[in-house]
This record gives C-alpha cells, structure tokens and sequence, in this order.
C-alpha cells in the first residue's frame, strides 16, 4: 500500500494557531502544575490549547484552572478518574486546528519542541510525528526512544508481534550520532502529533485500551490506512517517571495499571489484530506492569476477599506453596502471575532452607503465610512477593560468596526478584521499625512506605496464627506505638478487617493461659544444619563425633539467626 500525503501548503507568517495541545493525566497528578507551565512556557508558535483535567485532588485543580484560563485555554472538568483514551476522545468535539499534539501531564518540554513537530509533518506530509523523547528516573535522565519500530510475523498460523525502540539508549551523551528526521512505525502518547483530519477519518481513539498499547493500536490503525509516521529529534519532551506517590494520590494509580484493565487492554488488543497472546511482547509488558505496580503497592478494592478469617485458629491461610496457588486461583489470578509465584516459592525454599521460627513452624511456612495474608488483602503481586521475601536480609541464607556483601545479595535479589519487588523487601529491611509511627498525615505518606507497613502488619499477623507466639517466649512484633497508626491506615485504604484481625490474635495470645513447661524457650528464628550438610566444617564434625551425640545434638547445631 502506498503511503498518502497531505497538503504541504504552510502560511508560514500566519499568527493563526495550527495546532491544539491536549493534556490528560498518564497516572498522576504531582507533576501536573510543573508540566502545564514548561508547556505555556514556550510560546515561538501560537498554539490551542486544551486541557481534561479527570478526577485530580483540590489542590492540583485550583492551579490548572487559574493557568489554563489564563492561557486563554479550554478546561474540561470531569469528576472521576478516566484512562486515557477516553480522557483524549473528550477533547476530540473542541479541536478546529490541522493538527492535534496530545502531552502527557508529567512531560516537560523543551524550547522549541513544537515547532520542529509542526514543521515535520508540514515538510513530510506524515500524519503523526513523536519527538525524541527522554525518561528522567531517579538515577539521571536517558534517551527512551526516538520513534519505534514494529515486527509481525506469522509462523504455523500464529502471529507474533515485537516492538523496538529506536535509540533507546543509557545516557544522551553517549558519542552516538545525532538522530535525523526519519520514517518509523510508532510514536508514543508521551507526546503524540496527529493530522486531525486523519483522526477524524479513523474514528475515535479505542477506549477499549485502558492501560497498555493504545499507542500502538493508533499508529498501526494510521498505517493500514496508509498514511505515515515520523519522528522528528529536533523535537525534545522528558517524561518524569515517578519517583514516590503520595497516598492521597493512590486512587487513579491503582486504576490506572490494575491487573483487570491490563488485562482487559491486553486480550482486546490480541484479538483485534489477531496476536498470539504468549509472544514475547506481551510477557515483557506484562513484567514491566507487575514492577511498575510496585511504586503504589496498596490494595485493589476488587481484590480484596470478603471471607470472614477472624477465627485464627481456623483461618485458612496458605502455609505450603500450593496452598498458596489455590488461593491465588480461586482470586482469578492469571496463570502467568501464579507462575511468576512459583519461582518465587522456589527460590524461598532455598533461602529459607532449615530454618525454624521460635514456636518451631518452618520459616517457609511463616514466609507464605505472610503472603497469602497480603493477597487476601488484595494488593498487587509486586507485594505479595515482598511480603514473601520480607525477611530475606534479615534472615536469608545466602551463598557464601554473598553473605558478607551486601552489594552482592543486593545484587542477587534483583535478579531473582526484579529491582521493584527488591526495592520494597530492602526499604523493609532497613526501616527504622524502634522509632515508632510517622508523625506525618497519611495523605502524604509515601506510598511505598504505606506498601511496607502492609508488610508488617501482614507479618504480625501470620506470628499470631495458630496461637504460635503463645508457644514461644517472644512478646508480639508489632509493639504498641503502631497499633493505633496501623488501625488508621487499614481504615483508610479500606481494609480496616486486617486492623480488627490483628487486635483479636493479641488478645487470644494473651488470654491463652498456656502452662509454662509448653512454652519453647526460644524467643527468635533459628536453623538446625543438617547431619550430612557439606558446609559443616571438619572440626565441627570432629567435635560432634567426640560428644554423646543424642543429648548435644541440639545444643551443637543449632545456630542464632
């Protein structure tokens, strides 16, 4: 199919506005004021502009209104979160420009950005243009992409699909040769030119797409139509990846990348260009979801399982890996999700191989529980294996090359875990737990922090199951200063029933009245090393050999943890 060009005729001197900016929410609001004011800031080219502003905190409304109208702009407001393709298709009634420049609102922009996309797709005849576009993370900012290139091919029936970014490279000065205007087969929403006209011809944007390829579904809907996409590097935007989310941002995030409308994006994009759902594409999207849940690692409200669990004798917490599985099956996990769990069970038992907790339970079982806690709670699988590793540092039995290195198993966890899941476990390890609650408001608690004290409410809960640290001469992890901030916060991000079950395991430990002589004299986790383990050293099985085993047996391979 050949390619079709439009009308190349430009009014160069004309004040008249070519282009109108429509900026919607990507998955958050915190760097919205900063993006719209880099935006008005650059005023080279006359532009219109349109702002949906859906479902963001007071605080974040009264300063887009007062810029956009200053700016002369258009404010839509709409009272509940939107994705954003729908938030896009409400702007689509109020364009009257030739083109349409669609930003994201944590995009910064830089001087110039719009008329180098102007001019290409008036020198080109393209429909869409994409600048080069750069990702600021916590470490520096680095080249994400300039323009994308897709593969499909077909093999015994099944169609295979692959994207690639052009140009994705670590760091801007890499000595690369600078990028020149070319033809390529996607752009991203990052910031998106479009040929209104074009827009107009294929309809409105897919709001089936939720969460994930929308950018891809527009670009290979404009090119079976057989128009163009560019991308021009002389055009340059920064997406500001976030670094924290603040609790009272909470809401739109966890909509926005839930595994229902990453779900729902993923099957309706298979079947309308025909995919095979396995492909790697998919897998590899998939895992960047899984990690990138873990910035705001809360409940999901339709996760959350209404089963009543107050009897902690009879709970029905997951204590083996399958118990585990089943749970996440009859919560209608995804296979892919349970098998990500499988290898993460898998790498616990050897973690946690021979270790006990102070009542005896194996440590494995005390790790599972604590993550089948978290998933009854519905939060996302990024936390649930956190809560599973949640005592890897601590507690971990790491190769003897790692052990004495923190680098090293730092290192080690990433790899076995991904760098979110180890993120969360290390911010666990490292909290000040002695120092008590933060005397900050919960709205702008860090999300991630909220993720942790999940983590520890989940673990203080599983160490009450069974009546376990009755058994023990340990006291209750969770010590009283928590108490009433974890009542707080289970209230408010709608789980306050993991609050109520953790008060009633205290008060049916307390009120147990065990006899003493049952109580195990230990008050911390310990391991018994095997009989036939190779790290036992010569000269402690010289020593072992020596002694009246069967009464030092215990005494002598047991070891503090």
């Amino acid at each position: 199919m050949t390619s079709k060009e439009i009308g190349l005729e430009v009014t160069v001197e004309s004040e008249r506005a070519r282009a109108t900016i429509v900026i919607v929410a990507r998955e958050q609001f915190g760097l919205a004021v900063r993006s719209l004011d880099s935006v008005l800031g650059d005023r080279r080219i006359p532009f219109e502009l349109v702002y949906v502003d859906a479902g963001s905190p007071p605080s974040v409304q009264s300063e887009i209104e007062k810029r956009v109208h200053g700016a002369g702009g258009k404010l839509l407001r709409i009272h509940e979160h939107l994705s954003p393709n729908m938030a896009r298709n409400r702007a689509l009634p109020h364009l009257q420009t030739e083109y349409v420049v669609f930003v994201d609102n944590d995009v910064l922009v830089e001087a110039g950005w719009l008329e180098a996309l102007v001019a290409c797709a008036d020198e080109t005849g393209c429909a869409v243009v994409g600048p080069r576009t750069m990702i600021e993370t916590g470490s520096g900012t680095y080249v994400h992409l300039i323009g994308g290139e897709l593969t499909m091919t077909e093999e015994d029936g099944r169609r295979e699909f692959s994207e690639h970014h052009i140009q994705s490279i670590e760091s801007p000065t890499s000595g690369e040769q600078e990028p020149q205007r070319r033809e390529c087969d996607f752009a991203e929403f990052h910031t998106m030119l479009v040929r209104r006209s074009v827009l107009e011809e294929i309809g409105p944007l897919d709001e089936a797409l939720l969460s994930a390829s929308e950018h891809l579904d527009l670009c290979l809907t404009i090119k079976r139509a057989g128009y163009r996409v560019y991308v021009e590097p002389k055009s340059e935007v920064t997406y500001v990846q976030p670094h924290s989310l603040m609790l009272s941002e909470r809401a739109y995030f966890l909509k926005r990348w839930s595994d229902d409308w990453n779900e729902r994006s993923f099957d309706h994009f298979v079947n309308k260009w025909d995919l095979e759902r396995s492909a790697k594409f998919f897998e590899g999207t998939q895992k960047f979801l899984y990690g990138h849940q873990a910035l705001c690692p809360l409940p999901v409200p339709d996760r959350i399982d209404p089963a009543d669990h107050s009897d902690l004798v009879a709970h029905g917490y997951a204590q083996t890996p399958t118990q585990l599985y089943q749970q996440m099956r009859r919560a209608g996990w995804e296979t892919a999700a349970i098998g990500r769990m499988q290898a993460r069970c898998a790498f616990a038992v050897v973690l946690f191989s021979g270790l006990s907790r102070a009542c005896g339970k194996p440590f494995l079982c005390h790790a599972i529980g604590t993550a089948s806690i978290l998933l009854r709670f519905g939060v996302p699988l990024c936390l649930v294996e956190a809560g599973l590793m949640h005592a890897a540092y601590s507690h971990g039995e790491f190769p003897s090359a790692r052990k004495k290195s923190r680098l090293r198993r730092r290192r080690m966890l990433k790899h076995e875990l991904g760098g979110e899941t180890e993120g969360l476990i290390r911010r666990y390890h490292e909290y000040d737990w002695d120092g008590g609650p933060p005397s900050a408001e919960l709205d702008v608690l860090d999300c991630r922090d909220a993720g942790i004290f999940l983590m520890r409410m989940a673990n203080g809960l599983e160490e009450l199951l069974d009546l376990s640290l009755a058994y023990t001469a340990k006291g209750p992890v969770l010590r009283p200063q928590w108490r009433g901030f974890f009542d707080a916060l289970a209230e408010e991000l709608g789980i306050a029933g993991l609050a109520a079950e953790l008060a009633l395991g205290l008060e049916a430990t307390r009120a147990a009245g065990l006899p003493e002589s049952l109580r195990q004299a230990e008050s911390s986790s310990y391991a018994i090393e095997s009989w036939n383990r190779t790290r036992e050293s010569p000269d402690r099985l010289r020593t072992l050999k020596k002694s009246k085993w069967r009464s030092s047996l215990y005494r002598i391979l047991m070891s503090k943890r």
